[in-house]
């Protein structure tokens, strides 16, 4: 049986399931130390479930199983650590080029054991891939999944893909 904190959403445990531990000590991490250092604002740590970590998390069905998928521009892991704590078969990539996030966004993957998520401190456009696998054409997606083969956006406004 699922343990949940008293402020912990019924919707968690579903999104979650047995990792529901780990998705809460991540909340507990964005309510706490991501505050402090300014990559969540004030207004915003009540509504984190709701608002964030859900909201990443439920596009978890949207991939087929084993994908490596990238987050580019990452900040405090959203959506990307979600995703990755429901769904541990994905390779998640957090590329992030600011060193106090990307700096976070390690300790925090530490902390949560996440062994299927890498950190990258740098741009999508300084990676060592060939530039057509990471720059789309016209408007670059939040999410690019199969950085070695085709693209397939997962934001709702987006809807293209080569």
């Amino acid at each position: 049986m699922l343990c949940m904190s008293e402020n912990t959403p019924a919707a968690a445990a579903e999104v979650f399931g047995d990792r529901l531990a780990l998705a809460e000590a991540y909340h507990q991490s964005l309510a706490t130390t991501a505050a402090e250092r300014g990559f969540i604002g004030p207004k915003e740590v009540d509504r984190l479930w709701e608002r964030h970590i859900l909201n990443c998390a439920v596009i978890a069905e949207a991939f087929a199983p084993g994908l490596k998928v990238a987050d580019i521009g990452s900040g405090a892991g959203l959506p990307g650590i979600p995703l990755a704590i429901a769904r541990p078969d994905l390779s998640i990539t957090l590329i992030e080029p600011l060193l106090k996030r990307s700096t976070y966004l390690r300790e925090v993957v530490s902390e949560l054991g996440l062994d299927n998520v890498t950190v990258v401190r740098g741009r999508a456009r300084s990676s060592p891939r060939p530039r057509s696998t990471l720059s789309p054409p016209a408007r670059s997606p939040r999410w690019v999944s199969s950085l070695g083969g085709p693209f397939r956006c997962c934001r709702a406004a987006d809807t293209w893909s080569p």
